[in-house]
């Protein structure tokens, strides 16, 4: 018998009867990759845990660009790519290029070109001179108002539209070559004797899609207005806003919009000389809501007697009217819903017929000033607060009644300001300011000979240092030349009486507008290219560095065409950003990544610095290797490996190896056998994965989800051998009862899985134990069954209960026993054989008969007689019948019965006559 080992359990490998377990738990670990949280988790059953988890095993190539290619701007500093390729803070330095080309133009009426009058002439301000006059188509009538508004989205784009005599309205839209629609809107059939406003133009500043309202010419009581868009290169069909407050039609004289920073909302005033209302709308991008009226007793608005304009911080919409008869304003502010009506006095004498409302241009600012012209002539002005009307100031007499001779414009960083009018013959008037209540004296400056009827000034949205802050165009009388006037900050300067026409034509009419551009170019446009970035399961952008002015963006290509935001380098000290790359945006290797700035508005010139730009290639592969010793394991057949144990739910699986000695190598033993549940996994092992005891075990993670950190929960690990106890079977006798003569074959098969040999194999009969036989003594295999047999004649009657038993030399010590089973001896009863059927003897004579008998189990026999003759009887040893006759005749029967003890018998009944 084997003895050994220390840990004996009860373990769930098979259900035996009896057998013996040996268990050896694992000894030793090393970790090769991975982490663990120590092997006495695994050496006993006891629900104490080791964690095997895996780690990052992957190194992350980092690849630099290849080439760069700058498309604006230039390289100031710096190498490539020597500078951006490690970080140690040289850099690489990037410059915008200024935008060139055109800040501002001014279109405008003349009697110059081919078409004279009724064509629109356009001048372009590149910062510093107005350029040479370019025609423009012809609007086939003389033009009388024009309106100008330049694209925030695409640089160089502007839409300017005119209406002529015969009321018609003609667009152009420039980029920057202009293109035509004639007779696009009519705003009336006979032309008023007024220089009104009867139609506007404005920018969706998100969207850039243009807006044009009008005063339809309609006798329709539902077409009050009228408006198309133009979006994707052409114009929409002729839409119409209604009037609701009045059920007849209404005729709009004056037009004023205003469009919203950062959003799609345009602000609409109106005013309409059937009813002398003046009532505000606001465009949502997609149809105008928000209706209000700001008074419904206007001064009648012929000229331009209302004023909208956006505070610049909150957003909040300021829309103003002149009052019938009065020196005040009327004033309504839209947050979410429209204010109550505001009246302040705003003007010295009445009727007021001008307003100029300016916001201030600052982000941070929600003031603005209006400008007001009445009818004795003075010019006024108020202070708008954000939420109030202030410091209202009378600036000069001698104001124009018929045309608007003033203007006021603050300067692009906000809280200072000019106004311009043209109160004198032979000159032009300033004055300065400074929010929220200085103004400074009135300076004169020669310009022209005559009196000046109307005056532009516009703000330069992006001065730079030095630059005019403020641009103007002036009308003068009787020579209706057209002039250019400039302001810097500190120097007011007439560029020329006449810079743009020496001839207008008239001077009764607004017949020209001045803007500035609203985007900006001055732009860094570099590129990046990669090639051969290695593959991996993902990718990151690094960038390190810093900007000095405005932020740049780091876009990515998905290609063919499609440039992603992925960074925003907003930092002014040195910084790492870093983002992640689609698949689409690494390209096989073949990256593009470009800088570009991000306020293309911005004023000045910004450098960019780079330090350091890279992709790394991210190879996460959580790996696990982990190694076990078993050593001390007995040499015994049917070791098993029990490894209990689980893995997270969904998480990734791990294999068991065994170290194989006769191929030295590893072999995977159970393939990705855990599951979230703690569980059993068992598996026999075969001869060559064990050597002078040692078994040699390996845990690898099945590699399936690499890209995230999974672990391995171990119970308990050992090496188990269970040696199963012998088996009898087939065991019986032949034949199954005889006689006591017969001899009994009795006859087992032993089996034993370990192949142990018998210690011995005994037939217990009748409570007698007796060694049995082996059939065949050069049958040394056990496995598949060896046969034991035992003759014996038990001679004796009966039956008598028989088993079996035996137990094996070595292993399981246990002894096995068969089933009881019977084995029946049986009686062979006895015979007369010399029988007869009748007899007979002489009345009064001895009668005597011998009956002789066998018994085949020699048994010895006892005679016996029935009989109806009371003289006749029997020896009942020696079966003689005898009897003396009676002296008279009669006829007998006779029964002989021969019994051998046993149950058995024999008879012979016969008639016996006397």
């Amino acid at each position: 018998m084997l003895v050994a080992v220390a840990l004996v359990l009860s373990f769930p490998i098979a259900t035996f009867s009896q057998a013996i377990t040996w268990t050896f738990p694992v000894q030793t670990e090393q970790v090769v990759t991975g982490t663990t949280t120590g092997l006495a988790g695994a050496q006993t059953d006891d629900g104490v845990r080791e964690t095997l988890r895996e780690v990052d095993a992957a190194s992350d190539p980092v690849t630099t660009p290849t080439t760069q290619t700058i498309t604006a701007g230039s390289m100031v500093g710096g190498t490539f790519p020597g500078s951006i390729s490690s970080q140690n803070a040289v850099y690489a330095q990037y410059r915008e290029a200024a935008a060139a080309g055109t800040e501002a133009t001014a279109a405008y009426r003349s009697i110059t070109g081919t078409n004279t009058v009724n064509s629109p002439k356009t001048r372009i301000w590149d910062g510093s001179a107005w350029s040479a006059e370019t025609e423009q188509a012809t609007a086939g009538s003389p033009i009388r108002g024009v309106r100008m508004a330049w694209s925030p989205i695409v640089s160089g784009t502007r839409t300017i539209v005119t209406v002529s005599d015969d009321g018609w309205l003609d667009a152009y839209v420039c980029t920057p070559g202009c293109t035509t629609t004639n007779n696009i809107g009519q705003v009336w059939s006979a032309a008023p004797g007024t220089p009104q406003k009867r139609f506007d133009v404005a920018y969706e500043q998100l969207s850039g899609d243009v807006l044009l309202v009008y005063g339809v010419l309609s006798a329709s009581a539902t077409r009050d207005l009228a408006y198309k868009t133009y979006s994707g290169g052409s114009w929409s069909a002729e839409q119409y806003i209604d009037d609701t407050a009045h059920a007849t039609d209404i005729q709009y004289s004056l037009v004023l919009l205003a469009s919203k920073k950062g959003s799609d909302q345009i602000g609409l005033l109106g005013g309409d000389t059937t009813n002398s209302d003046v009532n505000a709308w606001i465009w949502d991008g997609s149809s105008f809501g928000s209706y209000v009226e700001i008074t419904p007793n206007a001064q009648n608005p012929d000229q331009e007697e209302g004023a909208i304009a956006w505070e610049s911080n909150s957003g909040e919409l300021l829309a103003v009217s002149a009052q019938s008869g009065s020196t005040s304003i009327v004033s309504r502010q839209f947050t979410t819903s429209w204010s109550a009506t505001v009246t302040v006095g705003c003007a010295d004498r009445d009727p007021v017929h001008w307003l100029a409302l300016k916001a201030n241009p600052l982000s941070t600012a929600n003031d603005m000033v209006l400008v007001t012209g009445d009818d004795n002539p003075q010019l006024s002005t108020c202070y708008w607060t954000g939420s109030a009307w202030a410091n209202a100031h009378l600036q000069i007499g001698g104001a124009s009644t018929s045309a608007r001779n003033f203007d006021f414009a603050w300067e692009d960083t906000g809280n200072k300001g000019l106004l311009v009018y043209g109160a004198s013959s032979g000159q032009i008037t300033r004055k300065t300011f400074t929010a929220p209540d200085t103004w400074g004296a009135a300076t004169n400056t020669a310009m022209g000979s005559n009196g000046h009827p109307w005056v532009q000034l516009r703000t330069n949205p992006f001065p730079g240092a030095g630059a005019t802050k403020i641009l103007g165009a002036v009308m003068e009388t009787t020579v209706d030349s057209l002039g250019a006037i400039k302001w810097d900050g500190t120097t007011f300067t007439v560029i020329g009486a006449s810079t743009f026409t020496a001839d207008a034509g008239t001077p009764t009419y607004e017949s020209f507008d001045l803007e500035y551009r609203a985007r900006k170019d001055d732009q860094l446009l570099l590129r990046y290219d990669w090639s051969g970035v290695p593959a991996g399961l993902s990718y990151t952008l690094s960038v390190k560095g810093y900007r000095v002015d405005e932020d740049f963006n780091v876009q990515v290509l998905t290609p063919p065409s499609t440039w992603t935001t992925r960074i925003t380098l907003n930092s002014v000290t040195n910084t790492l950003f870093t983002a992640g790359l689609t698949a689409a945006e690494y390209n096989g290797g073949n990256s593009q990544v470009r800088f570009i700035d991000t306020v293309p508005e911005d004023a000045t010139v910004s450098d960019m610095f780079l330090d350091w730009v890279a992709i790394t290639t991210v190879r996460v592969t959580y790996s696990l290797e982990v190694r076990q010793n078993i050593t001390g394991v007995l040499a015994q057949p049917g070791p098993i490996l029990v490894v209990k144990g689980n893995i997270s739910a969904g998480g990734e699986n791990f294999h068991v190896h065994a170290w194989n000695f006769t191929t030295a190598s590893w072999n995977v033993l159970m393939s990705a056998p855990f599951t979230s549940t703690n569980a059993y996994h068992n598996m026999s092992l075969a001869a060559n994965y064990v050597s002078g005891g040692t078994v040699r075990l390996r845990y690898l993670d099945a590699a399936s989800q690499d890209s995230i950190q999974w672990a391995l929960s171990l119970d308990f690990v050992a090496i188990m051998i269970t040696n199963d106890p012998p088996t009898l079977t087939n065991g019986g006798v032949s034949p199954t009862s005889g006689f006591i003569t017969t001899s009994f074959a009795f006859f087992v098969r032993y089996t034993d899985k370990e192949n142990n040999a018998p210690a011995y194999v005994n037939l217990t009969l009748n409570g007698v134990p007796y060694a049995m036989g082996e059939n065949n003594s050069l049958d040394v295999n056990y496995i598949d069954g060896k046969d034991y047999s035992l003759a014996r004649v038990i001679g004796v009657r009966g039956t008598f209960p028989y088993f079996f038993s035996t137990r094996a030399s070595s292993g399981d010590p246990a002894v096995v026993t068969t089933s009881v089973q019977s084995v029946s001896v049986l009686n062979r009863g006895p015979s007369i054989t010399n029988g007869i059927g009748s007899d007979s003897v002489h009345t009064g004579r001895q009668y005597n008969r011998d009956f002789n008998g066998t018994d085949p189990d020699l048994d010895t026999l006892t005679w016996s007689v029935t009989t109806n003759a009371p003289w006749i009887s029997i020896g009942s040893a020696n079966g003689t019948v005898w009897g003396k006759a009676p002296s008279t005749v009669g006829v007998f029967w006779v029964n002989v019965l021969a019994s051998d003890g046993f149950g058995g018998s024999a008879s012979d009944n016969y008639t016996l006559t006397v």
